[in-house]
């Protein structure tokens, strides 16, 4: 962009934000925003007053500044950052930051008034369209805001507590049928809060409800009941069936959040059989998708196909780990969401937020006293995913309680830390050492998967269950050996050997380095080799477990999907993915997009669950080691975890420090 007509001041401050580009602090479309923002006037003449003759100078670091933030998932840069925060919203060390300071007092001495007569302070009401076009920032309270944020987060408040705020009337024979099956579902105990009834009461009487808790607390097994429950109610009404959509923000998490619901639902027919309508059977379930699928994402814009003029066709919307939905995101669900349409959230608080920007989920589980919302957020409190010592350690990282942390890794052996720890010691936890030679892999399939016998040279003999769950990858890699002669008993093989693969995982803080996905990968890679497990033969080798990193609908695979690479009995490299009791695959030519999975960063295992977890945190203290990142790690075991840090710091700061996300949403 041609800024050379700016004054020579201006011109300064460009410069300077170029030279903090090299040094690393900044980004190059900060400093492409800061020149944007120069270059406005020239290009949108004042009209109404609302520009004056120049951009003011602080305004120029403060653009930068705030479209770094957006980078790191923020939606508006808060003055108090500027004028006497840490610097952790920015990521800024102790020098970065005393220079900011000094700057920004510079220019703003010079310039005290620099807001008032350039910047319009926004209103409850949105500003119009027109308004928005020459102004692309707004200042509120002493926020700076992208002016798109400033809108997400105004539409998205008043659409939730409006929907908060309607209540849903039930007929007469509909409230009896309610009142009939609610105890049939929920059989309450004696003096306790049965919180997955409360759920559901929450849920049947309005048109949002955030059904919130830890895993394995029964998030989806609640929803299946409320669907349940919604569909009886609804079959006593005339009209069209309910139409009902499931989505969530990932093709894994959606194909979970369906396998899941299904489950439940077979359960509920086994227990009630014809006591239930045919639109309650799992074969009527309707298949879950991406949010982005959902709305019918358009490729190269920010706009989708479903919208206000063209909403999504339901009139109930399940959206599963809705803790990594964004604020733009949300805008645009409910934009599509007809009014009349019941939204029900579920997800973990306490968890990872969304990449982009926004934690929409956390700001509606905080909302204040008095807020309609409040009465609209129930939180599942009993976990049975994991064994106890893990819910007590992930209890005390979510305190943020340093000391309780350190007594729960010490309290049974489900629970470990190695706080001098290194790369190679992440590696040991997880490879296992090579049988003596004459002794035979003993494993078998689980009953539900080996739909026919196996046929091979492996004595069958059961595998203890502990060990399966707490030996590394020992159950991947003995079943990896016991491929059958017969073709006709692949699938069934490959199919445990799916199951069996994640049983363990490796879990990293950062992608590359030795700590990271990309050095510990290799190194996992290299240690099963040595140990006669795998054979390593260029690209594609048997049993290397791959991730997906984009969905691709023309071979039916999203981001997320973790398969196993399998010559086929008909010859040829093939990724075999888990589908349901059955496996498909996918020719390894036609995988464009994907990276090993032996490690995988705590991000992309969000909404997974393994038996055993090994944390790779890393060498020394990081800003991006936080509460949330340890909490989402641990949680993703069932029976064992081991972290591994540099030293004990590592740990402690990691307890210590919370995700911060400027902005929220304004629900009092």
């Amino acid at each position: 962009m041609n800024t050379g007509w700016l004054n020579s001041e201006a011109q300064a401050v460009l410069a300077r934000l170029e030279g903090w580009r090299e040094r690393g602090w900044l980004r190059r479309l900060d400093v492409a925003f800061a020149r944007f923002m120069a270059a406005l006037p020239g290009q949108c003449p004042p009209e109404g007053g609302v520009l004056a003759p120049a951009v003011p100078l602080p305004l120029l670091l403060a653009s930068a500044l705030l479209s770094k933030l957006e980078g790191r998932g923020h939606c508006c840069l808060p003055l108090q950052e500027l004028v006497a925060g840490s610097g952790e919203l920015l990521g800024f060390e102790p020098e970065a930051l005393a220079e900011l300071r000094a700057w920004w007092s510079a220019l703003t001495t010079a310039d005290p008034a620099w807001y008032e007569h350039w910047l319009v302070d926004a209103t409850p009401e949105l500003l119009p369209s027109g308004s928005a076009a020459v102004v692309p920032l707004v200042w509120r309270h002493g926020r700076l805001y992208l002016r798109r944020f400033w809108n997400s987060e105004r539409r998205v408040t008043k659409d939730l507590l409006a929907r908060a705020s309607t209540r849903q009337e039930w007929s007469a024979a509909q409230h009896a049928l309610k009142e009939e099956w609610l105890p049939r579902l929920f059989p309450r105990v004696q003096g306790e809060t049965d919180w997955q009834h409360e759920a559901c009461e929450v849920g049947l009487g309005g048109k949002v409800v955030l059904i919130t808790g830890g895993p394995g607390t029964g998030k989806t097994y609640t929803a299946a009941r409320l669907y349940t429950l919604l569909q009886l109610l609804h079959a006593h009404a005339e009209g069209a069936p309910l139409r009902v959509a499931l989505a969530a923000p990932t093709g894994k998490a959606a194909g979970r959040l369906h396998q899941s619901i299904a489950k439940a639902l077979g359960e509920l027919a086994q227990q009630f059989g014809e006591a239930l309508p045919a639109s309650v059977r799992a074969e009527q379930l309707p298949a879950a998708q991406t949010l982005h699928r959902l709305l019918g994402a358009r490729p190269d814009t920010r706009a989708f196909k479903r919208d206000a003029g063209h909403p999504i066709d339901c009139d109930v919307l399940f959206i599963d780990e809705a803790s990594m939905v964004d604020l733009e995101m949300m805008d645009a669900v409910l934009a599509a969401l007809p009014a009349t349409a019941l939204l029900v959230l579920l997800g973990d608080p306490d968890q990872l937020e969304s990449v982009e920007a926004g934690a929409v989920l956390a700001d509606l589980c905080a909302a204040p006293a008095g807020s309609p919302l409040q009465a609209r957020v129930v939180k599942l409190q009993r976990s049975l995913r994991f064994s106890k010592p893990i819910g007590t350690l992930a209890a005390a990282i979510n305190a943020g309680s340093v000391r309780d942390v350190w007594a729960a890794f010490n309290s049974d052996s489900a629970t470990t830390c190695l706080a001098a720890g290194t790369p190679s010691q992440v590696v040991a936890a997880v490879v296992p050492q090579r049988m003596p030679e004459g002794v035979p892999p003993t494993v078998t399939p689980t009953k539900s998967l080996a739909t026919s016998p196996i046929t091979s040279p492996v004595t069958p003999a059961a595998i203890d269950s502990t060990a399966m769950h707490s030996s590394g990858y020992l159950a991947y890699a003995q079943w990896l050996q016991a491929r059958p002669a017969k073709a006709e008993d692949f699938k069934p093989w490959a199919c445990e050997l799916l199951r069996q693969f994640d049983t363990c995982r490796v879990l990293c803080a950062v992608r590359e380095g030795p700590w990271g996905v990309e050095g510990l990968n290799q190194a996992v890679e290299q240690a099963l080799a040595k140990q006669g497990f795998i054979h390593l033969s260029g690209d594609w080798y048997e049993g290397r477990p791959v991730m997906v990193t984009r969905n691709d609908s023309s071979v039916g695979v999203a981001n997320g999907d973790v398969g196993l690479v399998l010559r086929s009995p008909e010859g040829g490299w093939r990724a075999w993915f888990a589908e349901g009791d059955s496996v498909r695959s996918v020719g390894t030519s036609r995988l464009a997009d994907v990276q090993t999975a032996f490690a995988l960063t705590i991000h992309k295992s969000q909404g997974s669950e393994f038996g055993q977890v090994v944390v790779a945190l890393g060498p020394e203290p990081s800003p991006h080691l936080t509460r949330e990142l340890l909490y989402t790690a641990v949680t993703r075991a069932s029976r064992r975890v081991t972290v591994v840090a540099g030293t004990a710091a590592v740990v402690e700061a990691a307890v210590e420090r919370r995700t911060l996300r400027a902005g929220g949403l304004e629900l009092g």
